[in-house]
């Protein structure tokens, strides 16, 4: 608090609690950077759409350890529970709108549902191996997952 001159008083009085301080950090970290990208590549395959997000989650060093560390906080603080539960309900919610939007040009087959939960697990799933450090090839990881998604929303594939 030093560094921002701002003192604890003012920062509790704007945020209300510190799970909301906490999650606020956690959504400019990676739910607005998500927003940003659907709304200035609105044409984003779902495959390219879990690309950029997995690029936001690899490229800081410290989303990874923060969104687990949201998530255990969430696992004792019933308050920070609903928080997190909202947040993720609504960035769900934003992302199937993308998705759908897609989809029904691309792909009406597809259930954008089901390639939502797989494109953000996937992306969740990195931030967890990074945050608690398995070794494995990211980019190795990013491809499988957009060629699951390509899969997913393949019209052949999703027909059959």
């Amino acid at each position: 608090m030093a560094r921002s001159g701002t003192s604890a008083g003012a920062i509790y009085h704007h945020f209300g609690s510190k799970g909301r301080l906490v999650l606020e950090v956690g959504r400019s970290a990676v739910a607005a950077p998500m927003a940003m990208i659907m709304q200035t590549s609105p044409s984003l395959s779902p495959a390219d759409l879990f690309r950029a997000a997995f690029d936001q989650v690899a490229r800081s060093e410290h989303v990874a350890a923060l969104l687990l560390q949201i998530w255990s906080g969430a696992q004792y603080d019933p308050a920070l529970a609903r928080l997190l539960q909202n947040e993720v309900a609504a960035m769900h919610a934003t992302v199937e709108g993308f998705v759908r939007a897609w989809c029904a040009e691309h792909s009406p087959g597809a259930d954008p549902k089901d390639v939502v939960k797989v494109l953000i697990g996937l992306v969740m799933g990195y931030a967890v191996q990074r945050s608690l450090g398995i070794d494995g090839d990211p980019i190795e990881y990013r491809e499988l997952g957009a060629a699951l998604i390509e899969r997913a929303t393949d019209p052949a594939s999703a027909s059959v």
